[in-house]
């Protein structure tokens, strides 16, 4: 195969029904601007998200603030120098539905990130994730029968940590010509059109973009959306989803539900 392009045969992913996830003890809002982030956190993605590339174990960071549950923009310096990229002026930013202007838009974001005294993502915290504008008929999948994900106008959100070795994939930065998810790690890729279930190694069953290419085991989370005016909120229903690559998200009992 040759390297980077998507390849044809793929492990279909388990397909039987949700299981209910593990009860989660949830957060009071009180306490979750005083936790503990793992391996994950901004420090060693805020030059990668471009580029793919990010240390796989970071220290552990204490921060205190308050909880963002929306998606904050997190553009590479790469990014800022090529300066064409419609996400530079955006950085830092809480993202909006009306910023993704037309389909195929998507920008690499900080999801559930400590908040400073200043208002800015606390070093150390936030879930890397992406952030795309699609057509909704393109998507291969009965997703929106199964919760609520995409909202208007079309827009779906995906945790952007490999399954292969947890570095960070990219929506058309590295490989522009590709339509897909592409971590230039180890040539993994992720089809954002094409969700479907997978199985968490703890046994907890996942919505994801299917992998099609490389030594990823399985597809990346959607992350659950709803909007708060034009803000766009991300929720975790099932919080087994994301407990990889050492991260444990923290949990606002005002959205997240603590199961699917």
């Amino acid at each position: 195969m040759t390297s980077g392009q998507p390849r044809k045969d793929f492990d279909e992913p388990n397909l039987k029904e949700p299981e209910e996830a593990t009860e989660v003890g949830q957060m009071s809002r009180r306490k979750a601007v005083q936790y503990m982030v793992a391996a994950g956190g901004v420090a060693a993605v805020a030059g990668s998200l471009a580029g793919g590339v990010v240390t796989l174990f970071n220290p552990v960071v204490e921060a205190q603030g308050a909880l963002e549950t929306g998606f904050i923009y997190s553009v590479s310096a790469e990014t800022k120098k090529e300066g064409s990229n419609w996400v530079v002026p955006l950085d830092g930013q809480l993202a909006a539905a009306s910023h993704f202007k037309q389909v195929e838009d998507g920008a690499a974001m900080l999801w559930r990130a400590v908040l400073d005294e200043e208002g800015k993502a606390a070093p150390g915290t936030g879930i890397p994730a992406i952030l795309l504008r699609v057509d909704p008929s393109q998507i291969k999948t009965s997703f929106d029968q199964l919760f609520s994900g995409v909202v208007a106008p079309g827009i779906i959100a995906f945790m952007s940590k490999c399954t292969h070795a947890c570095c960070v994939p990219n929506w058309r930065l590295a490989r522009k010509e590709l339509r897909i998810f592409y971590c230039i790690c180890h040539d993994s890729q992720y089809n954002p059109l094409e969700i479907v279930q997978y199985t968490h190694p703890t046994g907890v069953k996942y919505w994801g973009a299917k992998r099609i290419a490389g030594p990823a085991p399985r597809g990346i989370p959607v992350i659950p959306l709803q909007l708060d005016g034009d803000k766009i909120v991300g929720r975790i229903d099932a919080p087994g989803w994301y407990t990889y690559c050492g991260i444990e998200p923290p949990l606002d009992p005002n959205i997240d539900t603590g199961g699917s």
